[in-house]
């Protein structure tokens, strides 16, 4: 009951200090001249995106709180709490963007969107490894060891885009450099990646469900099917 208590304190305390961060940032869009609108996407400025964010952190909060209490396989629920994390990130990187006037924290916030693209689908394919109980197997662990070291290689090499141009190709002396780019080939790779991860994800959920209908006994799939005792 205690160690229940301490972990549903410590999940309530990262929500809140996550919503907490968010509202410190729009305070700090809503009074600052920062937030004019962006061309030629004026949508895409601190005050045409802040709604949306707000919004979008509302829903993704109590999404968390229902995976927390009704998820009740250990490994399922660390690896969601995890993709709540990362759509944390993906917020907050989008309010600095758009609120922030230097050119280099632009671009981090920017790349900083890249890091959920690369680790969500990730952890959607780890998640029906796992449900599958295929993830028992040495090779399985093996191999998930080297996605979690390549996904680091692509998110690094987007961070230091400004050094080698290999995401995103731009002139960052233009005032409209962050609309005037280019796709390099790492945004593809890692384009390519996502569609990959997910439909390994996919695939791997469909074949395991398969064989559990044909053969109950062969295999067992691990879900969240209901709350946790």
């Amino acid at each position: 009951m205690f160690k229940h208590g301490q972990e549903t304190r410590q999940v309530l305390a990262a929500l809140l200090s996550a919503a907490l961060l968010c509202i410190v940032i729009v305070c700090t869009q809503r009074f600052s001249n920062a937030g004019g609108p962006a061309i030629p996407y004026p949508h895409e400025s601190a005050h045409g995106t802040t709604g949306a964010m707000v919004l979008y952190s509302v829903i993704i909060t109590m999404w968390a709180i229902t995976v927390y209490y009704r998820c009740n396989d250990a490994v399922i629920r660390r690896n969601l709490m995890t993709v709540v994390a990362l759509f944390y990130v993906w917020i907050i990187a989008a309010l600095v963007k758009y609120a922030s006037q230097d050119n280099f924290v632009v671009s981090m916030a920017w790349y900083s969107f890249y890091v959920p693209n690369v680790f969500v689908p990730l952890l959607a394919l780890f998640n029906a490894l796992h449900s599958s109980r295929l993830d028992a197997r040495p090779a399985v662990r093996a191999l998930k060891r080297v996605l979690f070291a390549l996904g680091v290689v692509l998110v690094v090499l987007v961070y230091t885009n400004n050094l080698h141009h290999g995401a995103f190709r731009f002139d960052m002396a233009r005032p409209d450099w962050d609309t005037a780019y280019t796709y390099g080939p790492v945004y593809w790779t890692v384009f390519a990646w996502m569609a990959a991860m997910m439909l390994a994800a996919l695939f791997v959920a469909m074949v395991a469900s398969a064989i559990s209908v044909i053969s109950p006994s062969s295999t067992s799939i691990s879900t969240c099917p209901g709350p946790r005792s």
